[in-house]
């Protein structure tokens, strides 16, 4: 979320909530006199970031639910690709511990997703 505008002054906050009614903008509080006004977008970031966890998220609960197998290609490949990308989104806002996080995730389930196809083709 951004800061887009200061607006100064002693203005009550219900005119203030009045006047960006509809505009897509929002009152977020009162610091030293300053209301702080920001718009509530979603940027590319927040997108490829929100798909990347919600493929974390979608294949985790898939397993837990016995819908895939916890051995499966798919769990391991949506949770490549669901890690890449919120890592990826992460680099895009220069956040460290999450890079490192998430770029693990991917590396880790890479590993797994070979050592399965590797069992899997010696019982072929």
């Amino acid at each position: 979320m951004r800061l887009l505008k200061v607006v100064n002054g002693c203005i009550a906050v219900q005119i203030v909530q009045r006047q960006l009614a509809g505009t897509g903008y929002r009152y977020t509080g009162c610091r030293r006199m300053n209301y702080l006004v920001a718009k509530t977008t979603m940027h590319y970031n927040d997108l490829i970031g929100s798909i990347g966890v919600g493929l974390i998220l979608l294949a985790y609960c898939m397993n837990s639910f016995s819908w895939i197998p916890k051995d499966g290609r798919l769990f391991f490949i949506m949770n490549i690709v669901g890690s890449a990308l919120a890592c990826y989104a992460s680099a895009l806002i220069n956040y460290v511990p999450f890079i490192v996080l998430e770029g693990t995730w991917c590396l880790v389930s890479v590993a797994a997703l070979i050592q399965q196809l590797k069992k899997t083709n010696r019982h072929v």
